[in-house]
């Protein structure tokens, strides 16, 4: 949603959090910060440990919190801001509701202002580039599309809405993921995505600046994998979401990796949802701009087609009612039970599904 400008000056105490890991250009952005928005608190992030953006933007709103900042402004390490671009988004923060507002942004090589800005993102169910598949994913916007995630390394939020929310930085580790899961949280949450007239500039890189390695690629799809589970879906779409990334070939190729670092943060996505669902906000409402023509219901049309699961369901053989070890992903207790136990003879029966991969498996309880 675009909206008119606005002049007045906003009461609290704001937080502008920047957080690097060997960033050249710091310097250079924490003056922009001083120069267009002196009343900010500038709270540095050092990720020296590389444990990656969103954990570093998280401790930078704890510390923000604890120096009395209500409201924070995230930042890149390499940015620069037009007069009163940040201010703007302080003030449309403070103005209504549940807010989390992006700046327009000029995304080029020489981090200025002389290009068309981007105006934020859109959401996607799916999307696929190659061989590569992901789920609810931020896409840079055109023209007439809806505007549902921030994107452009500017936005902004009341601390209190990022915690009644569930804090959902704190599911990710390494890169990616931040706007989508800071975005879809606060959609799930009942709030609203917003963008404001003042630009910003993000300094596009022709080379990557810490090339990624087999573990932070690893993060990097654990983090697509965790966003999904973190929120109050049905478990039809949950389950055709990560059955569609499952096919990435990536994925397939790396799927021990990816789904040891998507369950050592599993209960951290199933707080977050816990959160969220006490909102009470309808899949259908939060997802209404991103949801296909293909979607019917709750059935994923689109994504079902495509679903490479195996038709034959693996029976597991226990005597407790609860599967110790997912015979796709290698979860350890990853299964809940979908349905009542259905008796017959010595042997009772009930279908799982693993909260981790979706995949599916029939409980078989011996009397």
């Amino acid at each position: 949603m675009f909206n008119r400008e606005k002049t007045e000056v906003p009461k609290g105490k704001t937080a502008v959090v920047v957080a690097h890991l060997e960033e050249p250009d710091l310097a250079a952005t924490l003056a922009s910060v001083r120069d267009t928005f002196p009343q900010g608190v500038v709270v540095e992030v050092e990720d020296v440990f590389r444990r990656g953006c969103a954990w570093a933007r998280n401790e930078g709103i704890s510390k923000a919190a604890a120096m009395g900042c209500d409201v924070v402004i995230l930042i890149d390490a390499h940015m620069r801001f037009s007069p009163k671009a940040l201010n703007d988004v302080d003030v449309y923060v403070r103005d209504g509701k549940m807010r989390l507002v992006g700046a327009p942004c000029h995304h080029n090589e020489r981090c200025n202002f002389d290009d068309t800005p981007y105006h934020n993102a859109r959401l996607t169910m799916t999307a696929q580039n190659g061989d590569e598949r992901v789920a609810l994913c931020g896409q840079w916007r055109k023209d007439g599309e809806p505007l549902n995630c921030v994107m452009g390394a500017c936005y902004g939020f009341r601390i209190a809405d990022y915690v009644a929310a569930g804090r959902p930085l704190r599911l990710l580790s390494g890169w990616g993921s931040d706007e989508e899961a800071l975005s879809l949280a606060f959609l799930f949450a009942g709030g609203e995505i917003f963008e404001t007239t003042k630009p910003v500039a993000h300094l596009y890189r022709t080379r990557v600046h810490l090339p990624p390695t087999p573990q932070s690629r690893a993060r990097t799809w654990s983090n697509r994998y965790l966003v999904v589970q973190s929120l109050p879906l049905c478990d039809k779409t949950r389950a055709d979401l990560l059955a569609f990334m499952d096919a990435s070939a990536y994925v397939q190729q790396h799927r021990s990796e990816i789904m040891q670092e998507v369950a050592g943060r599993l209960p951290i996505a199933h707080e977050i949802r816990h959160k969220l669902e006490s909102f009470g906000v309808p899949e259908s409402v939060a997802l209404g701009d991103c949801r296909p023509s293909t979607l019917c219901g709750n059935r994923l049309a689109v994504v079902s087609a495509e679903r490479t699961e195996p038709k034959d369901i693996t029976p597991i053989i226990i005597r407790h009612e609860h599967a110790e070890t997912c015979h796709r992903c290698g979860s350890v207790d990853s299964y809940t039970q979908t349905r009542g136990l259905r008796r017959g003879g010595a042997v009772a029966t009930a279908p799982l599904r693993c909260q981790v991969c979706g995949s599916k498996a029939t409980l078989h309880v011996v009397k």
